[in-house]
């Protein structure tokens, strides 16, 4: 499955952004009923299932992206840089299982590694 999701601006209008972040949920079968909530920059970007690809448009620049199930919040964040050099950053996430809670990996990705849209 694959969506997509427009940065909103100050204003609450839309508008069209230069960059791109694509981000893909590696398959686990622990936590595959949930979605995990994606934070870009601190703001709340929707949710991306089992095995799902997002594609989420966004300015040129530095961002944090951060993954985070119900209360758990234990992430390894991701800064990414967007450029009219590499205008799209490719990100795959997955969930570590540990003994009393799990912890959400993000990790660089290439488009070869990418399901196909």
């Amino acid at each position: 499955m694959y969506r997509t999701s427009t940065a909103l601006a100050d204003s609450a209008e839309l508008k069209p952004q230069p960059g791109e972040i694509r981000m893909y949920r590696m398959g686990n079968f622990v936590g595959a009923a949930g979605g995990f909530g994606v934070y870009i920059d601190e703001q709340p970007f929707g949710h991306i299932g089992n095995r799902e690809t997002v594609a989420y448009s966004l300015p040129f620049g530095t961002h944090k992206v951060h993954v985070a199930a119900g209360m758990n919040r234990k992430c390894t964040d991701m800064l990414i840089t967007l450029s009219p050099e590499a205008p799209v950053g490719f990100l795959k996430v997955r969930m570590k299982v540990g003994f009393l809670t799990n912890k959400f990996i993000i990790e660089p990705s290439v488009p070869e590694e990418m399901p196909p849209l």
